[in-house]
């Protein structure tokens, strides 16, 4: 099997790694349902796991509906959703996680509220690096840069100007850290949200900067 795979893959790739791989999936296949006898006791284990695993996966996409439904009937969910990429799923969460989006004056406080505010630290002539303060509502900070990552995924079939932005921060020969790029898209992301929800108003990519 090793020597197969190493005929397939990138030679940079250490033979050792390859078989440790290998051995990893040869002891998977050991225990595996075709490798086990009929009457076999994990048989009957195995059953129950899989029921376990669907059951769960049923709850959780009725939570996912019922979540859907309850995020519909609130006026910012229609504005949000109308960015390409953000989804319906990820707009309901971040409602959830921020509350009312109109509470907020300003892009500012909303990036503070979900901690990718800057953190500066100076003192004589030493400065460090900025970094996010990561202080705010960390679900609603994952739900953001899980938003843009569908954005970058889905960058062929719309047009998004924060995924513009995003490329032009990777672009050389100045280019930004891939997590450096995304939190700033965050940032764009909000601004954008806030702007949507104070105006009212559904995306359009014709009257976004780029």
């Amino acid at each position: 099997m090793a020597k197969k795979i190493a005929n397939c893959v990138s030679s940079r790739i250490h033979s050792d790694l390859i078989l440790r791989r290998c051995k990893q999936v040869w002891q998977a296949g050991q225990l595996s349902y075709p490798a086990q006898l009929a009457d076999s006791f994990l048989i009957d284990q195995i059953h129950e796991y899989c029921e376990e695993i669907q059951q769960y996966n049923q709850i959780h996409d009725s939570l996912k509906r019922q979540l859907i439904v309850y995020a519909r009937t609130l006026p910012e969910f229609n504005l949000i959703t109308s960015i390409p990429g953000a989804g319906e799923v990820s707009t309901a969460l971040l409602l959830g996680f921020t509350g009312e989006i109109k509470r907020f004056s300003t892009y500012k406080q909303l990036n503070a509220y979900v901690g990718i505010d800057l953190r500066r630290v100076q003192s004589g002539g030493f400065k460090e690096a900025d970094r996010i303060n990561r202080r705010g509502q960390n679900s609603a900070r994952y739900v953001l840069v899980e938003m843009i990552r569908s954005m970058l995924r889905n960058k062929t079939r719309m047009d998004n100007h924060i995924v513009d932005y995003y490329y032009k921060l990777r672009k050389e020969p100045y280019s930004k850290p891939d997590m450096v790029a995304t939190i700033a898209c965050v940032n764009r992301l909000d601004r954008t949200i806030m702007n949507l929800v104070c105006t009212n108003q559904v995306y359009d990519y014709t009257k976004t900067s780029h």
